[in-house]
């Protein structure tokens, strides 16, 4: 699998830009269970191991890749 990069959520002014390196030590894309059958898809950001943002996966991103 490709490493990510950065993800983008929203475009223009109010578009939310998450970095390897500036804002995240990285990007990962995961699995969030919504109940004991069913799984969502997210990409969460991590700094210093840290957990620093979580957003559902659709159609609203543009992701970079290595």
């Amino acid at each position: 699998m490709n490493k990510i990069k950065s993800i983008e959520k929203g475009c223009g002014a109010d578009a939310q830009l998450f970095t390897i390196g500036h804002t995240v030590d990285e990007i990962r894309e995961e699995s969030k269970p919504l109940t004991s059958k069913e799984w969502m898809k997210v990409y969460r950001g991590y700094k210093s191991g840290k957990l620093i943002f979580e957003m559902e996966a659709n159609s609203g991103l543009t992701i970079m890749y290595e």
